[in-house]
């Protein structure tokens, strides 16, 4: 598969049901997040563990807990777009309720040995920020959204 772009990836906002497997986040029932010009990116990074011994001086490392970190999306605000109105809502419930949270690639194969159907990204996080960016009068008004991620991500083919 050759590389592409990134337009055309879709974001989505899930519900706070139980999840862990493929099977259970596609169950899920998913709103787009409309109108995302970037977010960041997904996936995991370990916490250096070291430990220095007398006997060489030097310092060995290994791999300890993997955090995923959060993703920032950065959106054209539309109060009347229902994904970003559910972000909102997610921050300003304020109880801490992981949602489940969904990432589409525009990566299907048109041609060649298939079928493949795209790739997705599912996992639970906190939605912990929100901000509306203004800007000059040469801008779009901005909402920027920060989700907390407090799972690993599942990946795989879209169904």
């Amino acid at each position: 598969m050759a590389i592409k772009t990134s337009a055309g990836t879709k974001f989505y906002i899930g519900t706070t049901a139980s999840a862990s497997t493929l099977t259970e986040y596609r169950a899920d029932v998913y709103e787009a997040v409309g109108e995302i010009e970037s977010f960041g990116a997904l996936g995991d990074t370990a916490e250096v563990i070291s430990f220095t011994s007398l006997s060489d001086s030097r310092v060995q490392k290994v791999a300890g807990v993997r955090d995923a970190g959060e993703v920032e999306l950065v959106m054209g605000y539309d109060p009347d777009d229902a994904g970003q109105s559910d972000l909102i809502a997610a921050f300003d419930a304020n109880n801490g309720a992981p949602f489940n949270f969904k990432v589409e690639l525009n990566d299907a194969l048109t041609s060649g040995v298939g079928p493949h159907h795209g790739t997705e990204f599912f996992w639970k996080g906190v939605v912990m920020s929100k901000e509306f960016e203004a800007g000059s009068n040469k801008d779009v008004v901005k909402l920027k959204v920060k989700v907390a991620i407090t799972t690993a991500i599942s990946e795989g083919a879209a169904a």
